[in-house]
């Protein structure tokens, strides 16, 4: 099933609840795995070609970012809950 940007978002605060600090590869991965994606789901572009999916997570990131609910680590591509 391909997940509405609420579901995305809702998801992403279920991942950095649960785990904290997570690498943007793994929160990709568990998005899929959770809304059981199929590959022709997954392999849907966006209009630069870029995957579909991906770009969706990390727009719903960075509206996170802005609220000021998650930031970055300092290390490439890891995230954290703030507090």
């Amino acid at each position: 099933m391909y997940p509405s940007r609420l579901q995305i978002r809702s998801a992403l605060c279920q991942i950095f609840n649960s785990r904290r600090t997570v690498t943007v590869q793994e929160i990709y991965s568990r998005i899929k795995d959770e809304f059981s994606m199929t590959a022709e789901e997954v392999a849907r572009k966006d209009s630069q070609g870029a995957c579909l999916i991906e770009h969706e997570i990390r727009w719903e990131m960075q509206t996170l970012q802005k609220e000021g609910r998650i930031t970055g680590t300092g290390r490439k591509g890891e995230w954290r809950l703030t507090l």
